[in-house]
C-alpha cells in the first residue's frame, strides 16, 4: 500500500491472512483375500473408502464394476447401498476421519488374469486427487482334481493267492479295454 502522505511505521503496511481452503480430500483402497485363487475358489474384494478432511463429504460415490469372473457374488456395505445398474457404491455422507467398507464375495467360475479398480468421488472439492482411484489384480488359475479316479473304469481287481491277478495298473487298464490280455501270475 502506497499513500502520498508521510507513514511513520512501515511495519504495519502489510497484512496476512491464512484461508482454509474448503474441501474434502475422499480415499479409497482395494484389497483381495486371495490373488491367485484357482477356478472355483471363492474371491473377497474389500474396498475401503475414507474422508481424509478438512470438510465433512457428501454424495460419496465408489464406481466399482465387480468383474465378470464372479457369479454368484454378495456385496455387504457398512453404509450406503451397491447399485448394480450403475455400478457404483452409493456411500452417503462421510465425516471427517470417517471410514466405511464394502465387501464382495463371489466364486471364480472362469480363470485368467483381471483387475478390480475402484473410482471414488464426492459434491466437495479434492486437493488430493491422486487417492481416489485403486486397482488390485488377481491371476486365477485352473482347478483340475487328478488322482485315483483315473483308473476308476468300474474294474475291481481280483485277488489270487493274497496278490493281485495284474502285474500293473497299465496291464489292468489295457485289459478293461480289450487291447491286452494280462499277465497271470
Amino acid at each position: 500500500i502506497s499513500s502520498p502522505v508521510f507513514d511513520p511505521n512501515i511495519s504495519d503496511n502489510s497484512s496476512t491472512v491464512d484461508l482454509q481452503v474448503a474441501g474434502a480430500d475422499v480415499s479409497v483402497t482395494s484389497t483381495v483375500d486371495n490373488d491367485h485363487p484357482a477356478e472355483g475358489d471363492t474371491v473377497v474384494f474389500t474396498v475401503t473408502v475414507t474422508n481424509n478432511g478438512a470438510d465433512e463429504a457428501t454424495n460419496v460415490t465408489v464406481i466399482d464394476a465387480i468383474p465378470s469372473n464372479l457369479n454368484p457374488y454378495i456385496v455387504v456395505e457398512s453404509l450406503g447401498a451397491y447399485n448394480m445398474g450403475s455400478q457404483s457404491w452409493m456411500v452417503g455422507t462421510l465425516a471427517n476421519g470417517q471410514t466405511e467398507t464394502m465387501t464382495i464375495s463371489g466364486t471364480l467360475v472362469r480363470p485368467g488374469t483381471f483387475m478390480n479398480m475402484v473410482i471414488a468421488s464426492s459434491d466437495q472439492a479434492d486437493g488430493v486427487m491422486a487417492n481416489n482411484t485403486a486397482s488390485v489384480t488377481v491371476n486365477s488359475h485352473l482347478s483340475f482334481e487328478a488322482g485315483a479316479s483315473i483308473i476308476d473304469m468300474g474294474v475291481v481287481p481280483q485277488t489270487i493267492n493274497n496278490g493281485l491277478k495284474y502285474q500293473s495298473i497299465g496291464q489292468l487298464i489295457q485289459r478293461k479295454i480289450g487291447v491286452m490280455e494280462a499277465v497271470r501270475p
